[in-house]
């Protein structure tokens, strides 16, 4: 994929993951081709009756999107490939906002000749956007997916048009104990 180089904001520096010894992989921006929700580009929406969440009542904004893979307990065989992926933007005061937690893959092939990079794509796939709907074109998926997303957003108060968010970096997180069964990558 191509895109700009991720680099995490200098003022908040990367933000481990747990589970993790926090080695990541990086893609560019995913584009949509729909329109701005919010002109302004990224922004806080202030809850009704509170004040602004964030570090010290800031505007909080997203500054990359990030992927975590892991086993996936449900169907966890040490010969076979069973991975779950979830999905979260990282905010730049540190925290996480999950936006997918119901995807994942298997395969029939085995952990021993599985590399990171070949887990890492795949992740970035699984994740989205989805392939369009009979009869449609792959920017109206695209443009659906980033928008459902930048929804998901605005209802934990986070504003983010789905153009901004689709042209965000994309960080691939492995889980030590996955990065723990391939032997090689």
């Amino acid at each position: 994929m191509a895109g700009r180089p991720f680099a995490f904001p200098p003022a908040s520096g990367p933000v481990p993951v747990p589970g993790t010894s926090g080695r990541a992989a990086i893609a560019g921006p995913a584009g949509c081709g729909g329109r701005h929700d919010i002109a302004a580009g990224e922004r806080l929406i202030r809850p009704r009756n509170g004040p602004l969440p964030g570090q010290n009542g800031l505007m909080t904004t997203v500054v990359h999107l990030e992927t975590f893979v892991d086993l996936d307990e449900r169907h966890d065989d040490p010969r076979r490939v069973s991975v779950s992926a979830t999905l979260s933007a990282v905010l730049d005061d540190g925290r996480r906002i999950t936006l997918l937690d119901d995807r994942g893959w298997g395969s029939t092939g085995l952990w021993e000749t599985t590399t990171a990079g070949e887990i890492e794509a795949t992740a970035l796939t699984v994740v989205g956007p989805d392939e369009p709907a009979e009869g449609g074109t792959r920017e109206e998926a695209a443009a659906a997916y980033w928008t459902h997303l930048a929804a998901a957003l605005r209802e934990r108060g986070v504003a983010v048009g789905p153009d901004t968010l689709g042209s965000l970096p994309h960080a691939v997180v492995l889980a030590d104990r996955l990065r723990g069964r391939m032997t090689t990558g």
